[in-house]
């Protein structure tokens, strides 16, 4: 039973990896609608179904099941952070865990959606609804080339892609000229809201309307972390989750784009705390290619993936430090100090307040 929980276990591992480097899941984001049931717990209890049947390895390796956060279309406009009116092109490429969608960008409702042509990534495979028992097929093309849609959409940027991604919001779509036949959660959008959907221009500014609201908090407006792209290692350190020293012992997972998923030995914990590791006290650290090399030591500065996931990602272009860079060194160990004296200086009045 061991040798299958640990098989069980790595299998998990990599297809939460796989999902990061093909985009189907983003670490940086909020709860988004599109999140893989293989999530960071699943690690430590998949061992039995619902019924409590054992789980074989077979079954995990052919499932594509996702598990869908429910929202109202409200709650999804909300959100999201871009909608765009767009004409589909074509279908852009196709694998076995995604589909992207080619549209070109007619006009942009909000957000920031700089390209005049968008590549719409979808999984594979069949999503379900728990709150409301419901399931549906995904990365089925429901388009028509040359047809005009409102696309409510969560937008990318990453280190592992070569472009933005952007993922629909609840699995909306709108086509501008057939408004009576929008959809959401792979059915008719009247499921999921008390909205009257007659003509293309009441919709748009509905959803307009929606955005300016306060009654749910927002996500529309708020950019990918900043110091992604960011020179400044202060930055980097005190945004990231989390600073290591590990060497590099293997590759687990080659990613699609440009990031691998390298097995790590932790020497050093610079800044995060308690670290979750496997059986063997290792971690597994999503990392750009080409950035390191096998049986080299590293300071890396990542993000975590989950609370309990055992998979970490590089958070910067600068997140990985070669032991004979002395300047960055540094400067990560002049950040560190800071953020440590913080730390610190919070404690302490944390600690005078209760006193008081």
């Amino acid at each position: 039973m061991k040798n299958i929980m640990q098989r069980l276990s790595y299998f998990l591992i990599g297809a939460i990896a796989m999902m990061i480097l093909t985009g189907c899941l983003d670490s940086t984001e909020p709860e988004h609608a599109y999140k893989k049931n293989i999530d960071s717990q699943s690690i430590n209890c998949y061992e039995n179904d619902e019924e409590g049947n054992p789980i074989t390895i077979e079954e995990l390796e052919t499932s594509s099941y996702n598990s869908i956060v429910y929202m109202t279309f409200e709650e999804a406009v909300l959100r999201s952070n871009s909608g765009v009116i767009a004409e589909f092109i074509s279908v852009a490429h196709i694998t076995d865990d995604y589909v992207e969608f080619e549209f070109h960008v007619n006009d942009v409702i909000y957000g920031n959606v700089p390209e005049q042509t968008i590549l719409l990534r979808e999984a594979v495979g069949i999503a379900h609804i728990e709150e409301i028992e419901y399931s549906y097929s995904l990365g089925e093309n429901v388009y028509t080339a040359g047809q005009k849609y409102i696309l409510v959409m969560q937008r990318h940027d990453s280190l592992f892609y070569d472009y933005p991604i952007y993922v629909l919001s609840s699995n909306i779509i709108i086509p501008l000229d057939d408004i009576e036949n929008s959809a959401m959660y792979g059915r008719e959008i009247a499921s999921f809201s008390s909205i009257d959907f007659i003509d293309a221009s009441s919709i748009i500014q509905l959803i307009k309307d929606i955005r300016t609201s306060n009654t749910v908090d927002t996500f529309g407006d708020e950019d990918n972390a900043r110091y992604t792209d960011s020179d400044a290692i202060a930055e980097i350190a005190y945004e990231s989750d989390i600073v290591l020293e590990v060497l590099i012992e293997s590759l687990f997972v080659e990613g699609h784009h440009n990031g691998n998923t390298y097995i790590s030995k932790i020497i050093n914990v610079l800044k995060g705390g308690q670290i979750n590791t496997n059986e063997d006290d290792r971690v597994f650290v999503v990392l750009m290619k080409g950035s390191v090399e096998i049986g080299q030591s590293y300071i890396v500065i990542l993000n975590r993936v989950g609370e309990h996931s055992l998979v970490y990602t590089q958070s910067s272009m600068r997140s990985v430090i070669s032991p004979d860079d002395a300047y960055s060194i540094n400067e990560l160990n002049q950040a560190l100090e800071i953020h440590l004296q913080s730390e610190t200086d919070i404690s302490l009045d944390e600690n005078m307040s209760d006193l008081g």
